[in-house]
């Protein structure tokens, strides 16, 4: 009997090994699913959170551009053409569209003469922004400062280039 015994034991303990064996590959393949399943779950939510932005970000692109519109009286062509200068811009600067917009925003309202003439309103900002990038102002600031140099010497928007070095 006790060789039964031993028998008996042995093929129970081999068929535990066994069924822990197979509950520990079913472990590793669930976890590596879940593993998986949850690397989905942060990728979606990392791209639902940049898809929000990006819409967001459109969003005020827009109502600033609209915003500029109102108060400048800019439309159609120019308008247009003004947020293509400021996407280009705030490609090319430290500076976003949307902060470009702005600028374009208070350079014109402090300028009256460069609403009829955007490309002369872009290059005056495309000016104010490098102020503001060489001096570290805030580009509200630094538009500030161009225009205000601008209309206390008389000088036309051309000048913009020479007021910056001079200011910078």
């Amino acid at each position: 009997m006790p060789t039964y015994e031993i028998n008996l034991e042995g093929n129970f303990t081999r068929r535990l090994n066994t069924a822990d064996q197979s509950v520990n590959r079913f472990e590793r393949s669930v976890g590596g699913s879940l593993k998986s399943m949850a690397g989905f779950a942060v990728a979606g939510a990392l791209i639902g959170k940049v898809l929000v932005n990006s819409v967001r970000r459109m969003a005020e692109f827009e109502e600033v551009g609209s915003n500029l519109s109102a108060i400048t009286g800019l439309m159609g062509e120019d308008l247009d053409f003004l947020k293509r200068k400021a996407i280009e811009m705030g490609g090319s600067t430290t500076k976003s569209s949307v902060d470009t917009l702005k600028a374009f925003k208070l350079i014109a309202s402090a300028k009256p003469e460069l609403l009829n003439n955007a490309s002369a309103l872009a290059a005056t900002t495309k000016e104010a922004i490098a102020l503001s990038e060489a001096s570290g102002l805030e580009l509200p600031a630094a538009a500030e400062a161009l225009t205000t140099s601008l209309n206390q010497f008389s000088l036309s928007a051309d000048q913009s280039s020479r007021v910056i070095n001079v200011l910078a």
